[in-house]
C-alpha cells in the first residue's frame, strides 16, 4: 500500500464536532457509525504501512480549558465566604475561572511575592531583641556556677566562660527567640549580655579577695596577716549570692586568686585576670597532662594560704554540689577539651 503524497487535514467542522464528543475512556469507545474504525488515528491521520501502528492522539484534560460554569463559580464563592474573604477578594477568585491556565499560575506567583514582601516588612519592623529579666536571672545563675567550677581552665581568656554559658543556653533556651543563633545582630546582643554578667562576677570576686585582706580603695592597705580572713570565710563570702557549695577544690582556686592579687595589687598596669589565667596555664603546662601534679599544686596553694592568713583552726567541709553545678562542671570540662578546636567565640572579655 502506497503512502499518500499530501497529509490529510481535518475540516474545521470535524474539529468543532469533536469538541462536543465525549472523550473515550480505556476499554469503552462508542461503536463506529459506518463500520470503520473510530480510533483517533483514523480520524486524524492516514493509515500507515501494513503492520505499523499509526500515531495516537494526545488528549488534553478538559478541565484546563473549561471555566467550570455556574457550579464552579458558586463553589468558589461558598469556599471564599467560609474563610472570611472580602467581597472584592471573592470576585478576584471567581475571575480566575475565566483566565487561561498560565495566566492563573502567573497571578498566583504575583500574590506569593506580595505576601513575601509583607512578611519581610513585618520582620524588619519587629523590635530589637532585649534579654528579659527572667533570662538574665537564669544567665547569672549559670554564670556563677561556671566561674566557681573547679574544672575551669581560664576565667577570662578566649571567652571560655562565655562559651560555656552560650552552650548551656542553646540547650535550655529559657525564653530565647527561636533560631537566635541565625540572627547575627540578636546573637551579638545575647553575647554582650553574657559578657557583662561575667565582668560583674569577676569584679565582685576581686573585691571580696581584696576585702579579705582589709584592702579597699578608700583604705588601700593590707591588714596584718593574722587579722585577714581565712580562706574558708573568704570563699563563703564569694559564693554567698549563688547556689554553689564551698569545697576544698574551690577554696584552693580562691587561694590561687588571692596569691595573684597579692603579687599584682601594687602594680597599676597589671591585668589581674590575665595573670590568674596565666598562673593556671603555667600549672597545666608544668604538669604536662598529669592530673596528680595539678592536684599537688592546688594542695600546696591551699596549705600556704591557710598558714598565711587568719587563724588556721577550721576544717573545710565539702558542700554538696547541686544538679546545676554538676551540669556546669561537665560543660566546662567539654569546652576545655575543645579549646583547640573551633574558636568562633574566642575573645578576651572586657
Amino acid at each position: 500500500m502506497s503512502l499518500p503524497t499530501t497529509p490529510v487535514v481535518p475540516r474545521r467542522a470535524n474539529i468543532f464536532a469533536a469538541m462536543s464528543q465525549v472523550t473515550p475512556t480505556h476499554g469503552s469507545s462508542p461503536p463506529p457509525a459506518n463500520g470503520s474504525s473510530s480510533s483517533p488515528a483514523n480520524r486524524f491521520s492516514s493509515p500507515g504501512p501494513e503492520g505499523e501502528q499509526p500515531p495516537v492522539e494526545t488528549v488534553l484534560p478538559v478541565s484546563i480549558f473549561s471555566t467550570g460554569g455556574r457550579n464552579a463559580t458558586e463553589a468558589v464563592e461558598r469556599f471564599a465566604a467560609r474563610h472570611g474573604l472580602e467581597p472584592q477578594q471573592t470576585a478576584d477568585c471567581v475571575a480566575l475561572l475565566r483566565d487561561p491556565f498560565m495566566v492563573t499560575l502567573a497571578k498566583m506567583f504575583v500574590l506569593l511575592y506580595l505576601l513575601l514582601n509583607k512578611v519581610t516588612i513585618i520582620v524588619l519592623a519587629q523590635p530589637t531583641f532585649e534579654p528579659s529579666e527572667a533570662l538574665l536571672k537564669n544567665m547569672k545563675k549559670y554564670a556563677m556556677a561556671i566561674m566557681f567550677s573547679p574544672m575551669q581552665a581560664s576565667y577570662k581568656k578566649n571567652g571560655a566562660p562565655l562559651r560555656v554559658l552560650l552552650n548551656l543556653l542553646k540547650i535550655h533556651r529559657f525564653d530565647l527567640p527561636p533560631n537566635i543563633e541565625g540572627n547575627a545582630a540578636d546573637y551579638a546582643i545575647l553575647k554582650r549580655a553574657g559578657q557583662e554578667i561575667f565582668t560583674q562576677i569577676r569584679s565582685d570576686i576581686k573585691k571580696e579577695i581584696a576585702g579579705s585582706l582589709g584592702y579597699t580603695y578608700k583604705h588601700p592597705k593590707v591588714k596584718p596577716l593574722d587579722k585577714c580572713k581565712n580562706i574558708y570565710t573568704t570563699t563563703k563570702a564569694i559564693v554567698a549570692r549563688s547556689d554553689s557549695a564551698v569545697t576544698v577544690e574551690l577554696c584552693a582556686r580562691v587561694a590561687l586568686m588571692r596569691q595573684v592579687w597579692v603579687e599584682t595589687y601594687k602594680n597599676p598596669k597589671a591585668d589581674y585576670w590575665k595573670e590568674v589565667d596565666g598562673f593556671l596555664a603555667e600549672i597545666r603546662e608544668k604538669a604536662d597532662g598529669d592530673d596528680t601534679q595539678v592536684a599537688r599544686a592546688f594542695r600546696e596553694l591551699l596549705t600556704t594560704d591557710r598558714q598565711a592568713y587568719g587563724t588556721d583552726n577550721y576544717t573545710i567541709v565539702n558542700g554538696t554540689a547541686d544538679s546545676i553545678q554538676a551540669e556546669v562542671d561537665t560543660a566546662v570540662e567539654k569546652v576545655a577539651m575543645d579549646a583547640a578546636g573551633d574558636d568562633c567565640d574566642a575573645m578576651d572579655e572586657d
